[in-house]
């Protein structure tokens, strides 16, 4: 007699596409939802689930929230306003922009250092009524770089994760979202994603509950 070793993983994504294809019976399309912590597999699982679908004929793609890192010229910036200046300042998406020319060619741990801030404080004039506003803001940047932690929520645009789920959900396109960990920034691109031509939609992400 023959013995077939089925591994865990194997398991696992056998049982999903059960549950999937159950969901599939109902509604046009199938959401699967793969939750958890740093390196806790998430990404590995996703990839055997794609992998299982596709040999059944169905059309998934994975939405990875790390794709949707806002990337350290806001993250860094968008702190700083929230806690030093209760998110009253304006032209945020701007500072952010001239931040990302300065420390996006630069090492990870340069991003934010002394000669980086004295480069960011030379463009940051437009954008602050006073002095006094602009240094506390650039003094700021190198407190908050010191707390930087990549699992924080605010780290990543969820509110732009849930629209692009929805949209696929709805049969719409989106623009594929890519994130380089070489410059920690996102990187643009002219990919899309039609909704048409999708019928499981795997999200995984810490937050993707």
């Amino acid at each position: 007699m023959d013995v077939i070793r089925v591994s865990l993983p194997d398991k696992w994504a056998m049982t999903n596409l059960d549950l999937i294809e159950e969901n599939l019976e109902k509604h046009k399309k199938s959401l699967v939802i793969i939750a958890g912590a740093s390196s806790s597999g998430k990404t590995y699982c996703a990839n055997i689930l794609l992998a299982v679908l596709k040999s059944q004929g169905y059309k998934p793609v994975i939405i990875s929230l790390d794709a949707y890192n806002i990337g350290l010229s806001g993250i860094i910036p968008n702190k700083v306003n929230e806690h030093y200046f209760a998110s009253k300042l304006s032209h945020m998406k701007d500072i952010s922009r001239e931040i990302r020319k300065i420390i996006e060619p630069l090492p990870f741990e340069d991003k934010y250092l002394p000669a980086s801030l004295k480069e960011i404080s030379a463009v940051l004039d437009p954008y602050f009524d006073n002095r006094q506003d602009k240094d506390k803001f650039v003094d700021a940047l190198a407190k908050e770089w010191e707390h930087l932690n990549f699992d924080e929520p605010s780290v990543y645009d969820l509110k732009e994760a849930s629209e692009d789920i929805l949209s696929l959900l709805d049969s719409k396109k989106i623009s594929k979202k890519e994130y380089s960990k070489v410059t920690s920034e996102r990187v643009s691109n002219d990919v899309f994603i039609d909704g048409n031509e999708v019928d499981v939609v795997i999200v995984e992400g810490i937050y993707a509950l």
